[in-house]
């Protein structure tokens, strides 16, 4: 490895480190559909580290068609750049994608008053 790979990776290790501590002030989010009361679990303070594992996989997992499409088109185009950034993104991706849909933000058990 020369030095310049090890500046890289050195540099890819604090990013990552980095989005880990964020990723612990971040909460767990759940949206109710008000037609039918269902909740679900909109995004994690992980949704990162499942979308940078899984990809357009994940997107995909929540329905959130759009952006794995996204995922991929912009990944193609990048080289696969995208593929290391879009993922620090993607949870507030999937709360905006409940929220255009219609659905509200609840805690776990049920509908906020």
């Amino acid at each position: 490895m020369n030095s310049h790979q090890t500046v890289v990776a050195a540099a890819a290790h604090i990013v990552l480190l980095a989005a880990i501590v964020v990723s612990f002030g971040i909460p767990t989010t759940y949206f109710a559909n008000p037609a039918t009361g269902r909740v679900e679990k909109g995004s994690t303070p992980f949704s990162w580290l499942w979308c940078l594992l899984f990809g357009p996989f994940y997107f995909a997992y929540k329905g959130v068609w759009q952006h794995a499409l996204f995922w991929l088109l912009f990944s193609l185009i990048t080289g696969g750049l995208a593929a290391l950034i879009y993922p620090f993104f993607a949870g507030r991706f999937v709360r905006q994608w409940y929220d255009h849909a219609g659905w509200i933000e609840t805690t776990a058990g049920g509908l906020r008053a």
